[in-house]
């Protein structure tokens, strides 16, 4: 089963295989809480086996500080998540949810992500760690919203992260959660 299927619903929560719904991916408690889609015949398939670290919407992340399970956390400009904050600016941006029971500053932790998480998307960019990504004028990738001009919509694509299992300033990935900023 290709990636690329479009499923009819997502299930967000670590699951028993049996209970999921044909054509949802979820979380299965079964495999280790890997990303898996459920076809509409019933089949069920990993989106990635190959390791935790790629899968779609769970990513390894480095923990900045002690948090608990279920916390929703953000993405620090030094590649570490923290436990998301409405009234710091480096808290605002929520880009998932903690799944481990127990976390201490430094360790390699699961997050579910509030969107997909694109491998190299913005890799050579010059984009930091958490930069919010809109939708530039050439129809490529900005950081400045400011510099659009002409356009009806600012649209937010989601936020520049790093790779996978550890903290880094380089922005490699791109966690997807669309917004209309703005309709000019």
């Amino acid at each position: 089963m290709s990636v690329g299927v479009k499923a009819n619903f997502v299930v967000l929560v670590p699951t028993v295989r049996a209970l999921v719904p044909n054509g949802a991916i979820f979380l299965d408690a079964a495999n280790g809480n890997a990303s898996t889609i459920k076809s509409t015949s019933g089949t069920v398939d990993v989106i990635n086996s190959s390791a935790a670290a790629t899968n779609l919407v769970t990513k390894l992340m480095q923990a900045a500080a002690p948090m608990a399970v279920n916390t929703p956390v953000s993405k620090r400009a030094d590649g570490q998540i923290q436990i998301a904050d409405a009234n710091a600016p480096e808290g605002r941006d929520l880009i998932g949810v903690l799944l481990q029971a127990s976390v201490n500053a430094g360790d390699i932790v699961s997050v579910l992500l509030v969107g997909a998480n694109m491998q190299d998307a913005v890799s050579g960019l010059g984009f930091n760690v958490g930069d919010e990504i809109y939708v530039s004028d050439s129809g490529g990738y900005t950081n400045d919203p400011s510099s659009l001009t002409g356009m009806d919509s600012i649209i937010k694509i989601g936020i520049a992260d790093c790779s996978a299992g550890g903290a880094s300033t380089t922005a490699t990935d791109l966690i997807l959660f669309p917004d209309v900023v703005s309709n000019l």
